[in-house]
């Protein structure tokens, strides 16, 4: 089974696992003006899928474009008017070289209820050229 981590509402929630094995990390409800951070204190450089996951079936990410700067970003799938992405997935290589690295801080923000926006500031792990976001 995956390890699991929850964020908290309007506060910053610290990360130090290191992508050894599968990991879901669960976002509270999306209520308009929740603000998440999730801060990454850990080295993830396994190539395990670290899965950041809507708290319900209606909550969802806008639709947006997450990137990070680096080689990985992702778009949201389906429209602004009918997002369908409910996990934002960051894969990292077995390398020290992920653009997700310690002090990488991921934004979660609900402009309104059951909506998602994310921002990502980037800490590299080195050249910061491997790692990828992916979304369901």
């Amino acid at each position: 089974a995956a390890a699991a981590y929850t964020l908290v509402a309007n506060a910053e929630s610290t990360f130090a696992g290191d992508g050894s094995g599968a990991t879901l990390v669960n976002l509270p409800e999306a209520a308009k003006g929740t603000l998440c951070v999730l801060r990454i204190t850990g080295d993830i450089d396994e190539a395990n899928a670290v899965t950041i996951q809507t708290n319900a079936a209606t909550d969802l990410f806008e639709k947006q474009v997450i990137c990070a700067g680096g080689p990985g970003g992702v778009a949201t799938a389906g429209t602004p008017a009918a997002p369908t992405s409910d996990e934002l997935i960051y894969t990292a290589a077995a390398a020290d070289t992920n653009f997700l690295g310690a002090g990488s801080e991921l934004f979660f923000y609900c402009p309104r209820d059951n909506r998602w926006l994310v921002r990502v500031r980037h800490v590299p792990e080195g050249v910061g050229s491997t790692g990828a976001f992916s979304v369901n």
